[in-house]
């Protein structure tokens, strides 16, 4: 009633005084949006950061704030910083949803995600696209995908050495020799070795001390801009230096004829592979939502989607140098 009455202070002191019933922080934040007041923005940036009671409350709010107050570059800021933490934690299904849910919520304000914000969703969600790959005994994609987040290991601390070691097996079986090779090397650091599994030391080991260079070449797609042909893993044009969209479904860049999107999340995807994918599994990848089959199809125009020229592209995406070389 406070609100209602335009008594923005007195309806945030109240909503905060009974801030442990659901849903009650979030019409705080409304209220702190609508009023642009820098007294009451403070003193609920104060109660979020635990100022006042000692208690820090879920990061979660802090950027729905920052939502509220159209302070997107600090609402990315937040989210990338809630993320980073639950990826250093293991926690990758809640990093990629916070990822995911501050991408929607930028782009649906017409509003750029920043391109950190991008490229770790892209990272985390090659990683979550290794375990369908290999349920579909696609082990050239698992490896490809393996090798995209191993070249950004320092990002999951938690499980740097199950990674490496899942990296060099999927190398293995996929002909990728040389690129075993590399993270079979890295594993054989001492601040790794000793944490590798029994069941894989001695293979490891025999793949550093016999080394084997040869290297089973990607597959090659166009650039969906400039047509130069390119590995259907590399995210940047080597010739026009445009960042290519990924598909969700595959995390191979997207290909001129096959460009769709997922009718959900509106993420990229190339139509083939998207509905070979559903069908199994049910739901997209990305946003993990139930997908009518009929409604996907190749777009007409998909650069009108996102802007055209490699300038404009780089800006979209945000993933810069995720080249396999």
């Amino acid at each position: 009633m406070y609100a209602a009455c335009g008594e923005r202070s007195y309806a945030v002191g109240a909503y905060l005084r009974d801030a442990d019933k659901p849903g009650v922080l979030d019409k705080a934040i409304d209220v702190v949006g609508e009023a642009r007041d820098d007294s009451l923005t403070s003193t609920l940036v104060d109660y979020l950061m635990g100022e006042s009671d000692g208690v820090p409350k879920d990061a979660n709010y802090l950027f729905r704030l920052h939502i509220a107050l159209r302070d997107y570059d600090a609402a990315a800021k937040t989210t990338v910083l809630i993320a980073r933490q639950e990826q250093e934690m293991g926690n990758y299904k809640m990093a990629h949803r916070q990822l995911y849910d501050a991408h929607r919520e930028l782009t649906g304000e017409g509003r750029r995600p920043p391109p950190d914000l991008t490229e770790s969703l892209m990272i985390l969600h090659s990683y979550a696209l290794v375990k369908l790959r290999v349920k579909r005994k696609d082990h050239t994609g698992a490896a490809r995908l393996l090798r995209r987040v191993a070249r950004s290991i320092d990002k999951f601390p938690a499980h740097v050495v199950p990674i490496l070691t899942s990296t060099v097996i999927e190398c293995q079986r996929a002909d990728m020799k040389r690129s075993a090779l590399e993270f079979a090397t890295l594993l054989m650091q001492p601040e790794h070795r000793k944490q590798i599994a029994e069941a894989y030391k001695r293979k490891i080991e025999t793949i550093v001390r016999k080394p084997d260079r040869t290297e089973a070449e990607a597959a090659a797609s166009p650039c969906p801009m400039c047509d130069a042909t390119g590995s259907e893993w590399d995210l940047v044009c080597d010739s026009c230096s445009g960042v290519i969209p990924y598909c969700v479904a595959t995390g191979k860049r997207v290909r001129t004829g096959e460009w769709a999107r997922c009718p959900e999340c509106l993420f990229p995807c190339n139509a083939g592979d998207f509905v070979d994918v559903v069908a199994q599994e049910k739901a997209c990848p990305m946003c993990s939502r139930e997908v009518s089959l009929s409604a996907v199809h190749p777009l007409d125009d998909p650069l009108a989607t996102i802007g055209r020229g490699s300038k404009v592209m780089n800006e979209a995406n945000g993933v810069h140098g995720m080249n396999e070389e």
